[in-house]
């Protein structure tokens, strides 16, 4: 099961862009469980445009909308109720979008929880990348980077160490598109 986390503060527009491509390209066999919005509006102003978004999905037994109030405990709480052996997490933050489909099915599944090799699945990296925007510079395909799976079916998927990977490619916990076994991310 793949639970979900989408983190939301003051953007209820590009969220909505978020949920929107969501429910158009991510597809499961199955095994995608209830995705988890926490969202926080700093002025009425932004609470409206959060009501709005929550009145275009209502009673959705795919979203679940979280108002903040006490994240760390709303997190934990929402991360208590995976399965610790057979749950994937991923976390999302409102500014991402779905270009291309995206799916999870049983082979990848499995390869991320039985391959204890593997920290987490990145759809944020790919072998096109090359320039880190934070750091504003160029970096290269760690030396590792081997591709793995089925190429017809999920086209890059590769493995690689980011202990020695050049800007994002050497930061694993990004919020922004990582899927992590449950038992890894829970403690």
């Amino acid at each position: 099961m793949l639970n979900t986390i989408i983190f939301s503060k003051d953007r209820a527009c590009q969220l909505e862009a978020l949920l929107r491509s969501w429910k158009e390209r991510v597809r499961g066999v199955g095994n995608l469980g209830r995705t988890h919005i926490i969202w926080k509006a700093s002025t009425p102003e932004f609470e409206q445009g959060y009501q709005k978004l929550i009145g275009l999905y209502p009673c959705s037994k795919q979203f679940n909308f979280i108002k903040e109030e006490s994240f760390s405990e709303q997190v934990c709480g929402l991360l208590e109720t995976c399965n610790r052996s057979t749950d994937l997490v991923m976390f999302l933050v409102d500014d991402i979008i779905f270009k291309e489909p995206w799916w999870l099915d049983q082979e990848l599944e499995t390869l991320l929880l039985e391959d204890k090799d593997l920290f987490c699945l990145s759809l944020r990296l790919s072998q096109h990348i090359n320039y880190c925007y934070p750091t504003s510079s160029f970096v290269k395909l760690p030396e590792d980077y081997t591709l793995i799976g089925n190429e017809d079916l999920y086209g890059s998927l590769a493995k690689f160490s980011w202990k020695h990977g050049e800007g994002d490619w050497g930061y694993p916990m990004s919020l922004d598109g990582h899927v992590f076994r449950a038992s890894f991310i829970i403690p």
